[in-house]
């Protein structure tokens, strides 16, 4: 399967990126309330940034795997970083937070059906 344009990276590597921060992020946020994630600007951070690279990575995958997926918001999830990059000072972490506490499973799942496409070499 040709999956790759020039200068782009394969597509395993984007879906490998995508489970690392998804396994992140449930580790960062086990065992923690709202209010704690709120005062901990480091949790807050870390949160924010592994759902930037999230966001960025799912650029990666081809629009044909998307499409295997409809049930998850791929656009939704690659406009996520931009609003982390650009509205940084007006994020609403609650809906970071209910992204972290309600979204992960189904992405996690779909990310790795679309591997099973496109293994590692």
């Amino acid at each position: 399967m040709a999956n790759d344009a020039p200068g782009k990276r394969p597509v395993f590597v984007y879906l490998s990126e995508i489970l690392a921060e998804i396994e992140f992020l449930k580790a960062a946020a086990a065992g923690l309330t709202f209010e704690q994630y709120l005062k901990s600007g480091e949790k807050r951070r870390a949160v924010e940034r592994s759902l930037e690279i999230i966001s960025e990575a799912t650029r990666g995958i081809p629009e044909t795997d998307q499409a295997l997926h409809p049930d998850i918001p791929w656009r939704r999830v690659q406009d996520l970083g931009n609003v982390i990059r650009h509205a940084y000072f007006g994020l609403a972490q609650e809906r970071l937070w209910a992204i972290i506490q309600t979204q992960l499973d189904k992405l996690e799942q779909a990310v790795r059906q679309l591997q099973s496409r496109h293994p590692s070499r």
